[in-house]
């Protein structure tokens, strides 16, 4: 194949890889394994409030590192009984704590959460938080379904005027929040990513590189 104006084959095929804006990797956030240190979220402290219980059905919200799906061991069960309106979280570092991540030098973009089963379409809501008490928080809505991986887009949280994605303190996933609870709710996740987009600068420098290579060669 040959390329007019110096262009080399790996200049054009990262030319191509910056056209496609939805280019991203992902880091491993929470496998909810036996061992959470060696993941980015770190260790998560997991809670649950119960609102409502009729008929005094209960509701737990745990690790079951017996869990597998496709070679991913270990996951995040919500169970609720029947009539029972239960919320849960999952939160990481904590208010108060000096900055233990930097979403700006990630380019995080989401958090993506595999799910083996939702039985029930419910929300969940996600806070991100400074140490000085500056947040970011968002909702979305988790449909119910088998085996599916949902994406919350970190673009479209609504912050507080002094909130800083680089000193990130604290993490929180709120499951079925209070308003607009869904009764009777069962979910089991298997994993939580953060999604990264790579910087368009670090492509095109790339890019340059191959051309500058294929110039010198004439």
């Amino acid at each position: 194949m040959k390329l007019k104006t110096g262009t080399s084959l790996i200049g054009l095929m990262l030319a191509a890889g910056m056209a496609q804006a939805g280019t991203s990797s992902s880091i491993v956030w929470d496998d909810f394994d036996s061992d959470p240190n060696t993941e980015l979220g770190g260790i998560a402290a997991h809670s649950q409030a119960i609102f409502s219980d009729p008929f005094s059905q209960g509701g737990t919200f745990a690790l079951n590192t017996g869990i597998a799906s496709t070679g991913d061991i270990g996951a995040i069960v919500f169970s609720s009984g029947i009539g029972t309106d239960m919320s849960a979280s999952s939160s990481y570092g904590g208010a108060g704590t000096t900055p233990i991540w930097d979403f700006t030098a990630l380019n995080a973009d989401a958090f993506e959460i595999d799910f083996l089963l939702v039985d029930l379409d419910f929300d969940l809501e996600l806070t991100l938080s400074n140490a000085d008490g500056e947040n970011a928080t968002g909702t979305m809505t988790v449909l119910a379904g088998l085996d599916q991986t949902v994406s919350f887009s970190l673009a479209g949280l609504s912050a507080s005027s002094g909130y800083d994605a680089s000193q990130i303190s604290s993490v929180n996933f709120e499951f079925n929040p209070r308003l607009g609870i869904t009764t009777s709710l069962d979910f089991i996740a298997t994993e939580i990513r953060l999604s990264t987009i790579p910087a368009p600068s670090s492509l095109a420098m790339l890019g340059l590189g191959g051309l500058a290579a294929t110039r010198r060669r004439r």
